[in-house]
């Protein structure tokens, strides 16, 4: 009787700890259907691009007429990195008058662009514990009508 109600515990233990190994699914972007992307032809206008393939992920920095669908297929398993499953770049360019002059869709796995690993740096982890609570005290009591200079002079 003991040892199966052990056992009983020690099974459910263990399927509670696996439900947190599922793989999640995740799509970052606008990973555009390879169908639709088909559909696009030259001398469409941006409206029925855009009803196509819904808005672009970025414009070109300095040229409004190219359009660039970019996204990511990822997944991860509970407290893992994430793993790219696929990606995809859809470059879509325009004339003057807003019609498709060509439709492409780079290969990311010859790429002639390094692409860096390196992250933004997160400045609120400067903030302690400490500072976010008794950073604002003195800061709202007004004392007189002098404004009262900054702790640590200008550029703090």
């Amino acid at each position: 009787m003991f040892r199966s109600r052990l056992a009983f515990i020690a099974l459910a233990f263990a399927l509670l700890l696996s439900s947190g190994c599922v793989r999640l699914h995740h799509t970052r972007g606008n990973f555009a259907d390879s169908d639709k992307v088909a559909e696009v032809k030259v001398g469409m206008t941006q409206e029925e691009v855009a009803k196509l393939l819904g808005t672009p992920t970025t414009l070109a920095q300095f040229k409004d007429n190219v359009w660039f669908y970019y996204g990511t297929k990822e997944s991860t398993v509970a407290f893992l990195s994430p793993r790219i499953d696929a990606s995809k770049v859809v470059k879509v360019s325009f004339d003057n008058t807003g019609h498709v002059t060509a439709v492409e869709t780079p290969d990311l796995n010859n790429r002639n662009v390094a692409i860096s690993s390196m992250k933004t740096e997160d400045l609120s982890h400067r903030k302690t514990f400490m500072r976010s609570i008794f950073g604002n005290v003195g800061r709202f009591n007004k004392t007189s009508d002098k404004v009262r200079p900054r702790v640590g002079g200008p550029g703090y």
